[in-house]
């Protein structure tokens, strides 16, 4: 590998033009792979669940049970790779939810799934099972109501001769329809409180989300001038402004990261020309991650942007190092060498600490690609894009940093002033520490121990809230109730729509939309889907507070003839807060009786709202949904956790369970957010040990030592010190996004440790004894280790502070983490780790 690095960095300086026509032509390359990445809110996830709807016209739900539900549960129980298995028996219908492992070929399972059932002989009148994949790209990237004075009546021709045939003809749509109960009439919609028909709009999945919606909307705004000037198309959900308004937002932080990490460059090296080379870096970093992440049919969204945003302060790294040590030849040199020459010695002498840096940076990320579940399915772009960049950087630093510094560094006074102030100052407490080196580390081992007592006072959850422009209301009426009569003057609709109103009268709500017998998305719940259900969905005006809101509407629209369920929408990633517990056994009445003590317990805990269960049993039709889970009879309770700590309610709840004593033949089960924080811990916890072993084995091969490894790993309890105490200061949640803060950590203060020791065995081979290479190694390298960690440190603060919060997976709690482990890490390496070197080291005889 050092021969390699050695021919790389000759051969860049032997034909440095050719280097720069080759970085230019990368530029190039880069914003043309850039035009081609599709831009999407979040990456392409293929989840691992199919359902299969079977209807049974005539039957109730206990036949629908024995004819329909069991054989087929019995035959998707035999699939490979099933995790759970979930149904709903109903009057007339069937349908079961099947969840596999994450990583199984679904379109396979639903091809043979489909195949196996065409097989099965039902009783008559049962109709051939409809198997489908639950698939994001079912979701509509465009949804509008459209509005008519004169009525419905007039409007369904218009919508199905005008509006869906133009909106199909959109190059990347796939569909354009209206909810097919809307057309039935078993449902009605009204928005704004206006009789109204929706639209949805589908794409293709490898179109790009913001071009079909732009395009959509260009095709709308053509027919507004052609339809009748008493119709209104009113846009209820729109996915591009959230794609733009988070692309924007990433892009504009990683712009004002870089200028900040200039900063920082130009105040330690002051000088322009030092700071233009280290800039070069960046873009060209950026550029090659393009290229990579075009080759791989990656999209530029949220992940992969955010990775970009965190990366944009360490690419900078390597460079760093290289100039530095160019910068120091050239000035030892005094005039006696080119400056291609000290270019040359400068990048060689430093190429097998930085690739060493790169490395084990690089290496923490390969284990998300193992853990599998929703966080490698999120996450495993986010760490690919940041890898890219990595690679790229240290491809930049061995090539054409070295070309642009023999052109343009040059040594000045105000540098040297600036490494001499450095040097006094660090100069004392690294002799102190290496001259009481117990008392070094016990205050070091003190703090560590410290911070881990702030576990308890930090909040956790799975993914961190915030930013919601958007609601979702179910009313479920106690009693089924017709539609016409839920329309009604004084009905249960007109009721909503006066609190509504209300809201948009105020400035609140920008527009609502009501749906009587049903909801109107292009996927209908099947299950809940009855006379009685009332769904209201509300789009908030800017700067609203959803959760303000959220609250003002359960009290405002509870009654005694209904539930009320209102829950914030997040669409910039998976469902954070809710609570989901799965009450099981064989006899119903134990299973449902035990459901209801619980929902009784723990409705009161604070924040938990929304506490309800799937019981369906009536005194008039007795039990008309029969619900089971993994073969076994079930009741599922739900709710919405308000809080930001949702692992504290989690604890509450189960402290009000404990209490009840689960009965003989009753099992309970935790999914949701419980499910989520307790799968996240324990995955990134075996994440970050595989991550500390791989680093460990890549400084093994760079750095040719059993002993130098080690002593840099003793850095990365350090790093926990800032980082705990950083989310205590700024109460942000310990959640996924702070844990991914935690294991890139191990790569990034590894690269300090790497480049101090790997300098200071370069020393001690020149014949330095141990204390004097410490010593000078310390004061030579003390610059570049504060750049390092001060670049990446700036360039983090716009993601920390001024993340905008449309982008809460890529945002402040991951950016806060390595900002604190980073501060602390880099002060306590450069005095822990000498000393730690020095027990383990001996003077060479």
């Amino acid at each position: 590998m050092a021969k390699v690095m050695g021919f790389l960095i000759d051969i860049s300086l032997r034909w440095r033009w050719g280097t720069v026509f080759i970085a230019l032509l990368v530029v190039a390359s880069g914003v043309y792979s850039l035009n081609r990445l599709q831009v999407e809110l979040l990456p392409d996830i293929d989840f691992p669940i199919v359902t299969v709807v079977t209807a049974y016209p005539g039957s109730n739900a206990e036949q629908v049970l024995s004819d329909v539900t069991d054989p087929i549960e019995t035959l998707i129980s035999d699939f490979a790779g099933i995790r759970t298995l979930q149904s709903t028996s109903s009057p007339g219908l069937s349908l079961i939810i099947a969840e596999f492992e994450f990583g199984e070929d679904m379109a396979n399972v639903e091809s043979l799934l489909t195949d196996t059932l065409s097989g099965i002989k039902f009783v008559d009148l049962v109709q051939q099972p409809n198997v489908t994949r639950v698939n994001p790209d079912e979701i509509p990237i465009l949804q509008v109501s459209i509005l008519k004075q004169s009525g419905l009546k007039d409007l369904v021709p218009l919508i199905e001769g005008e509006i869906l045939p133009a909106l199909r003809l959109v190059n990347g749509v796939v569909s354009a329809e209206v909810p097919i109960k809307a057309l039935a009439g078993t449902s009605l919609t009204r928005t704004n409180g206006q009789p109204s028909l929706s639209v949805n709009v589908l794409k293709h999945a490898d179109s790009n989300t913001v071009e079909v919606v732009d395009a959509a909307m260009s095709q709308l705004d053509i027919l507004k001038t052609k339809l009748p000037q008493d119709l209104e198309i009113v846009i209820v959900s729109n996915q591009a402004p959230e794609i733009k308004g988070s692309i924007e937002s990433l892009q504009r932080e990683a712009l004002l990261g870089g200028l900040f990490a200039m900063g920082v460059i130009f105040l330690l090296l002051v000088s322009v020309r030092s700071t233009v080379v280290a800039a070069v870096s960046i873009p060209l970093s950026v550029m090659i991650a393009f290229v990579l992440m075009n080759w791989q049919n990656m999209s530029l969204n949220v992940m992969t942007l955010g990775g970009l945003a965190i990366a944009v302060g360490r690419v900078v790294d390597d460079s760093i190092v290289v100039l530095e040590n160019i910068y120091r030849h050239i000035k030892m040199s005094k005039g006696t060498e080119t400056s291609i020459v000290s270019a040359l010695k400068g990048t060689k002498e430093v190429s097998g600490a930085i690739l060493s840096a790169t490395l084990t940076t690089a290496a923490v990320f390969l284990p998300l690609a193992f853990i599998g579940g929703i966080i490698g399915a999120f996450f495993l772009p986010f760490a690919l894009t940041v890898t890219f960049a990595l690679i790229a950087s240290l491809l930049v630093s061995l090539t054409i940093v070295p070309v642009l510094g023999s052109f343009l560094i040059r040594t000045g006074s105000s540098s040297e002033r600036l490494e001499r102030w450095l040097n006094r100052l660090y100069g004392p407490p690294l002799k102190w520490a290496l001259q009481h080196r117990l008392a070094t580390l016990v205050i070091a081992a003190l703090l560590f121990l410290g911070t881990l007592g702030l576990f308890p006072y930090i909040p956790q959850s799975f993914l961190p809230g915030g930013g919601e422009s958007l609601l979702s209301v179910e009313v479920m009426l106690n009693r089924p109730m017709p539609i016409d009569k839920m329309v009604s003057s004084g009905g249960p609709v007109a009721q909503i729509e006066t609190v509504l109103g209300g809201l948009r009268q105020t400035g609140k709500v920008e527009i609502f939309r009501v749906t009587a017998g049903g909801s109107d998305v292009a996927f209908d719940r099947l299950d809940t889907a009855t006379g009685g259900l009332i769904s209201v969905f509300l789009r908030l005006t800017e700067g609203t507070d959803a959760r303000e809101v959220a609250d003002f509407l359960r009290s405002e629209l509870k009654g005694q003839d209904r539930t009320v369920m209102v829950e914030t929408v997040q669409t910039n990633g998976p469902p954070s807060a809710g609570l989901e517990l799965t009450v099981t056994g064989n006899d119903y009445a134990k299973v449902s009786g035990f459901a209801e003590a619980v929902i009784l317990a723990i409705q009161d805990v604070e924040g938990l709202v929304n506490v309800k269960g799937n019981i369906a049993i009536s005194e008039q039709f007795g039990r008309y949904l029969i619900y089971r889970y993994n073969g076994n009879e079930s009741v599922r309770i739900t709710g919405s956790i308000t809080s930001e700590d949702t692992q504290l309610v989690n604890t509450m709840v189960n402290q009000e369970i404990d209490r009840l004593g689960l009965p003989e033949g009753v099992t309970l089960g935790t999914g949701g957010v419980a499910q989520d924080i307790q799968e996240a811990f324990i995955k990134m916890g075996i994440a970050m040990l595989a991550s500390v072993v791989l680093v460990y084995l890549a400084m093994l091969i760079t750095l040719r030592s059993f002993i130098s490894p080690l002593v840099i790993v003793f850095s990365l309890p350090l790093a926990s010190i800032g980082a705990l105490a950083a989310l205590f200061i700024t109460q942000r949640t310990l959640g996924l996004p702070a844990l991914i803060g935690m294991l890139m950590l191990i790569g990034l203060v590894v690269t300090n440790a790497i480049v101090l020791i790997a300098f200071v065995e370069q020393l001690r081979q020149r014949g330095y004894k141990l204390y004097e290479a410490l010593i000078e190694g310390g004061k030579l390298r003390v610059r570049p280790i504060l750049m390092t960690a001060l670049t990446t440190i700036f360039a983090l603060i716009p993601l920390a502070v001024v993340t905008d919060q449309q982008a809460t997976i890529i945002g402040a709690e991951l950016a806060i983490v390595v900002i604190g482990g980073l501060i602390t890490s880099t002060f306590l390496t450069l005095v822990v780790i000498p000393v730690v070197y020095s027990l383990l080291r001996q003077d060479r005889s």
